[in-house]
């Protein structure tokens, strides 16, 4: 039997046969006319990080001769430093390796001799200055390498908080919720530092629950069916 070439097949797409020409539908009036807007306020979970106008953030390398062999060993090097790394920097956070932040500009460089001890070689470990991030690059989002001395300050903010860590949560076993078929509620937090593209750096809070089951799942259905 000869095909009709006017049909127009469906559900194959394998099938040749020809399509509807889509100037036959109606298109819809596209052009929209809005109402003057109104302002609003909009509250979130997310605070902006400032840097004080006046400070600075300097960044250090650090080296240590010989070279270590295991990230252990860089540690009791870096342990062992810590008392001149204090009198020098202080305040200061450490990025293994190599890397130092203060907000205190050194006027030289700094090296200490660490003695061999608990089974680890003599070592020394020297500091020298590599960059400067000003407020207007931190404030601007151009962090780089520095961007964990706003994650330690966040940690510090938070600490006075923390309470039993789950992971990389933490939570109040303090004021748990009793709740049904033995099950409790744990309330707690997570905090974490996030950037919109190079915009402000801004500290992320967002509140939440972990529940604590007592009793396997099979057993926690069975009593929920009973009561």
């Amino acid at each position: 039997m000869p095909r009709d070439k006017s049909e127009v097949p469906c559900g194959r797409f394998s099938d040749p046969g020809r399509l509807p020409d889509n100037s036959q539908f109606e298109r819809p009036n596209q052009t929209f006319q809005g109402n003057a807007g109104m302002k609003y306020k909009m509250l979130t979970n997310c605070f902006n990080l400032v840097l004080n106008p006046n400070g600075c953030i300097y960044h250090y390398f650090y080296k240590i001769t010989p070279p270590v062999t295991s990230k252990e060993e860089e540690h009791h090097v870096i342990q062992q430093a810590w008392s001149q790394l204090q009198k020098e920097f202080s305040p200061f956070v450490v990025r293994c390796p190599q890397h130092i932040f203060s907000p205190h500009w050194a006027q030289h460089d700094l090296e200490v001799k660490c003695p061999a001890e608990k089974g680890f070689k003599a070592h020394t470990l020297t500091t020298e200055m590599y960059e400067k991030f000003t407020p207007e690059q931190v404030n601007g989002g151009l962090l780089a390498e520095a961007e964990v001395v706003l994650r330690h300050i966040i940690k510090k903010l938070a600490q006075p908080l923390m309470h039993e860590k789950v992971g990389r949560r933490y939570y109040n076993n303090h004021d748990a919720m009793e709740g049904r078929a033995h099950l409790q509620i744990f309330s707690g937090f997570y905090v974490a530092l996030g950037t919109f593209g190079f915009s402000q750096p801004h500290m992320h809070i967002e509140t939440m629950y972990r529940a604590l089951h007592k009793r396997s799942i099979i057993e926690t259905v069975a009593s929920s069916l009973e009561t």
